[in-house]
């Protein structure tokens, strides 16, 4: 039997082995949960020697290692060309075996040892073909490159609980994630030696003589998104300068709405762009060179950050409002937009752009395949909110855990697993908003741009305006 918990009315449920693996609804609250996929409870039913092979096949190069996982343990490794031989005890009954990308629900005999052969396949390129399965005795055993009366073989444990030692790992650097917390003094030092960087880079890029207006510039900019986030409950706040490029805010709220991420992208441009207009006025009526230029920047650089482009605010509040609804939508809209960064670097000359877009593109797969997994779970109704918007339950975390295992090796780092959990999380509890918000928000984003386009062009037409 096995036992797990609702992640969602937190009820205590009973089911059989047959259940490993599968989806049921739960009876009190009708959520959708994912059964883990180690079908065995104490008492443990008896152990079985287990060899798993693979032939190798002949091909000129072949540089890819294969993982050989069972359970979520990884037990040994092989490739194409060399095939695999590894003997594994574990309990009788089903486990789940990888072979690389492929993977396959098997039936372990009861008998006390058995062979599980994988064929390769020529169509996909790797072992994907269901293995036979065969019993044989202990004599026939002996002639195993393993076996009790040598080496021992691969033990397969699972911690109580039924979590694989590796699982288990992720699941302690997250934890680890959920509980950091960003003390002030660490705050003031990232943003003082960012701005030290910033600096830095600013000689390079022969704008020293701008600081004094970039500088406050970015500051309001960003205490607009900072001011955002913590009305929305965000935590671990903290402002950085980013060389060559201008500065940002970072927080951590699990439970953010689309239209929330939207507002909080533009709450930086949209006060920029007012406040600079404003200044405009003040500036042409007093006839101010150095308040119109304050205005000028202000105007120009919160404009630009409007430009539907990820990783500026436009971009981001397109993507939260219209394009993080389907994994298709979302990748045609980073490919599009690092092509066109691409194309704006060229004409800019500007190396950072371009690095920008190069790493857009670079990045799109992953975000696509995160965004796949996203859907893929709550389709199947598996969506849970965090209870606090700072850490994510143990049940639902151990879920996309599954579902990450059938695209990432297992020799992913537990602390990169953590984070693709996070994202995970956090994407599919971002839900976007409604057609209504939706046409607000995208009204407020276009108005912003237009305003600002049309207010640098009545500053410069006036300030050199003959007479």
């Amino acid at each position: 039997m096995i036992e797990i918990k609702c992640s969602t009315c937190r009820s205590q449920l009973i089911v059989d082995d047959d259940w490993a693996g599968r989806l049921l609804t739960c009876p009190d609250c009708d959520a959708k949960l994912r059964v883990p996929s180690f079908p065995w409870q104490t008492p443990r039913r008896s152990d079985v020697v287990v060899r798993l092979t693979g032939q190798g096949r002949w091909i000129l190069v072949d540089m890819i290692t294969l993982p050989i996982v069972v359970d979520g343990l990884q037990v040994g490794e092989g490739s194409v060309k060399k095939g695999f031989d590894v003997v594994v005890r574990m309990p009788a009954g089903k486990h789940t075996v990888a072979i690389g990308p492929a993977s396959h629900e098997v039936d372990v005999p009861r008998d006390d040892y058995c062979e599980m052969e994988f064929e390769f396949s020529r169509l996909r390129g790797k072992y994907s073909l269901p293995p036979r399965v065969r019993s044989v005795d202990a004599e026939e055993a002996n002639d195993w490159p393993t076996t009790r009366d040598r080496t021992k073989p691969v033990e397969l444990k699972v911690e109580e609980g039924g979590i694989a030692p590796q699982d288990q790992a992720v699941l302690d650097e997250l934890e680890r994630l959920d509980t950091q917390k960003a003390g002030w003094g660490a705050s003031i030092a990232w943003l003082v030696i960012s701005l030290l960087l910033y600096m830095a880079a600013a000689r390079i890029q022969d704008i020293w003589d701008q600081l004094l207006i970039i500088i406050p510039v970015l500051a309001f900019h960003e205490a607009g998104h900072y001011l955002a986030m913590r009305c929305f409950g965000y935590r671990n706040l903290r402002i950085f300068f980013i060389p060559f490029f201008g500065a940002a805010v970072s927080g951590k709220h699990y439970n953010v709405a689309g239209w929330k991420k939207a507002v909080v992208a533009l709450a930086g441009p949209i006060p920029g762009i007012v406040a600079g207009s404003i200044l405009g006025v003040v500036g042409l009526i007093a006839n101010e060179p150095t308040v119109i230029n304050v205005a000028m920047l202000t105007v120009i650089l919160n404009g630009f950050n409007l430009l539907p482009f990820v990783p500026l605010d436009g971009g981001w509040v397109l993507h939260a409002v219209l394009f993080a609804r389907h994994p298709v939508l979302d990748i045609v809209f980073r490919v599009i937009t690092g092509l066109c960064l691409i194309g704006v670097a060229y004409f800019a000359d500007s190396w950072c752009i371009v690095a920008v877009g190069v790493l857009m593109l670079l990045a799109a797969p992953f975000a696509y395949r995160m965004a796949c997994i996203a859907q893929r779970l709550g389709q199947e109704g598996l969506v849970t909110r965090s209870d606090d918007g700072d850490s994510i339950p143990r049940e639902t975390a151990l879920q996309i855990l599954a579902e990450l295992h059938t695209i990432f090796p297992r020799q992913t780092p537990a602390k990169a697993m953590a984070q693709h959990i996070a994202t995970v999380f956090e994407s599919f509890n971002a839900e976007p908003p409604g057609a209504l918000v939706s046409t607000a928000l995208l009204f407020v984003h276009a108005g912003g741009f237009i305003m600002a386009l049309v207010m640098a062009i009545a500053i410069a037409t006036i300030q050199h305006w003959p007479g």
